[in-house]
């Protein structure tokens, strides 16, 4: 697996609109957003998944570069968010068991 770093949030977006067909997800509590559980409503394609901080979630640039947004759903009143880790971990998750059942390229391109 190539690992690529960027410094700036800008150059991280260029390279991966550079790349191919690569849509931007923000992973967020918005209601815009598609619950990650149903994934073919949810997911389409090749996907960057953008995470926001635990605190605070995406900010204004991260949430304006954004395609599309996805959130995992919560019942209860106990906690409005996670973990990033465990976020990441369910929304990744759920996106590679979608891409099992679907004929991607997997070249990106």
């Amino acid at each position: 697996m190539k690992i690529i770093q960027f410094k700036k949030l800008a150059e991280c977006v260029a390279y991966i609109r550079s790349v191919g067909k690569i849509s931007i997800y923000g992973v967020e509590i918005d209601e815009k957003a598609i619950d990650v559980e149903s994934t073919d409503d949810c997911f389409n394609s090749h996907i960057a998944f953008m995470m926001g901080n635990e605190g605070e979630g995406l900010n204004q640039k991260q949430r304006g570069i954004s395609d599309r947004f996805v959130k995992i759903c919560q019942y209860g009143s106990g906690t409005a968010s996670l973990n990033v880790n465990v976020a990441a971990s369910i929304v990744l998750h759920r996106f590679h068991e979608w891409s099992k059942s679907q004929d991607l390229d997997k070249s990106c391109k």
